[in-house]
């Protein structure tokens, strides 16, 4: 009885891990509590770690103002960005920009992979890609995909910074 009791626990024990760690890629606490900008950095740190692909991270602010759901929403698609790289791209480096002025945040992530094939694009029915766009759509951002000239894909984010300007584009 003992060794069973011991076997839950130990499952428990792992369960929670789990949802802890599954909690995290979903919303990670460093979001919350550091910001988008810390949060993005922290995750090309990981990606980097797990995949060996060079991340090159760059912004103009240490801390974005921005609305709680639309962060969400643009480090999700920020994740989904560096999955696609990490699944598709064969790629050794990645750059990422993240460009806050007064009007607008302006996130881009760009590899040296193998690029994106846009037709394909354009017919592909991926959660990923679906996923992403719906999230720009849903907080008044533009999302593009597109081919870079010397090869590799670039992800784009634009969202307006005021309430107002966001509205308008949905």
């Amino acid at each position: 009885m003992v060794e069973e009791i011991d076997g839950l626990s130990k499952r428990i024990d792992e369960t929670i891990g789990t949802v802890r760690r599954i909690s995290s890629e979903i919303r990670p606490s460093i979001l919350d509590d550091f910001g988008l900008v810390a949060a993005m950095e922290w995750q090309a740190r990981q990606f980097e770690r797990k995949t060996g692909v060079e991340c090159v991270f760059r912004s103009n602010s240490e801390n974005i103002d921005i609305e709680p759901d639309a962060g969400s929403a643009v480090f999700r698609i920020f994740q989904e960005a560096l999955t696609n790289i990490a699944r598709h791209a064969n790629a050794s480096k990645v750059r990422i920009l993240v460009d806050a002025v007064s009007d607008r945040i302006r996130m881009s992530i760009e590899d040296d992979g193998v690029g994106v094939d846009l037709q394909q694009l354009a017919r592909s029915r991926s959660l990923g890609i679906v996923g992403m766009k719906e999230r720009a759509r849903l907080i008044g951002a533009d999302l593009s995909i597109e081919s870079c000239d010397d090869g590799g894909t670039r992800v784009e984010v634009v969202l307006p910074t005021t309430q107002a300007a966001r509205a308008g584009a949905n």
